[in-house]
């Protein structure tokens, strides 16, 4: 795993993904930067790098020196808040990359679980392994609250268009009355769709809540405990 660094980057864009979140592009300066798909970084806004908030990388390692990150933009926060209100080029300090939610080598079938915001993490993964051209099955199962905040909808539909061997499977908790696809628990979803749990590498990142359920619900329908991955929010 990479050692982490401390880094200076400049906010080089930033984009609404929903009402309350955004997705914001960070220029790092160090041409050395390394990370693997899933890890997280340590933000702040001032050089000291006081207050500083963990934000998981939302992009793959592919885009080199420019993370991304999508954030929940929180009243009065030290971080989200004061970033969603600071113009293009403001300084922005970050230390890392940490944390062990990682992809690990594997022929196995893929299943990646979100919920909410937890999508960034498995975005970064999801990028990874379809830019590789692998050849395993690839599902993306993910929850969120309402229609509207279901955040990279246009690139995770084309992306499923391009490949093949992608399934993307969503599911809302409080569906519009135009909702068409999934509103049961995504573990009721997930059993739908997973014939032979015992055969796949389990990705998860969301609330806690719903990483717990998942943590002691998934064994039950067949996967392998050693074979699940998680972070929580």
């Amino acid at each position: 795993m990479f050692q982490p660094k401390d880094y200076e980057g400049i906010l080089t864009a930033k984009k609404k993904l929903a009402p309350v979140i955004s997705l914001f592009t960070i220029y790092i300066q160090d041409k050395n930067l390394s990370f693997a798909p899933g890890q997280f970084m340590m933000l702040s806004m001032t050089q000291d790098r006081g207050l500083a908030r963990a934000f998981s990388i939302c992009s793959s390692p592919g885009k080199k020196n420019e993370l991304e990150f999508c954030m929940k933009i929180n009243p009065n926060s030290v971080l989200s808040e004061k970033l969603e209100q600071s113009p293009i080029k403001t300084k922005v300090y970050l230390k890392g990359p940490f944390g062990m939610f990682s992809l690990q080598p594997t022929t196995k079938e893929l299943v990646f679980i979100a919920g909410g915001t937890g999508i960034a993490p498995i975005r970064s993964m999801l990028q990874t392994v379809l830019q590789q051209n692998i050849q395993n099955r690839v599902w993306l199962f993910y929850r969120f609250k309402t229609p509207e905040e279901y955040l990279f909808k246009e690139e995770l539909e084309s992306l499923a268009q391009q490949h093949q061997n992608f399934k993307l499977v969503l599911s809302v908790s409080n569906p519009t009355p135009e909702w068409r696809q999934e509103t049961e628990r995504v573990q009721s979803v997930i059993a739908k769709y997973i014939k032979d749990p015992s055969k796949v590498e389990c990705y998860i990142c969301g609330p806690p809540s719903m990483v717990k359920d998942l943590l002691e619900e998934l064994p039950d329908l067949g996967f392998i405990p050693a074979s699940i991955h998680r972070e929580a929010w």
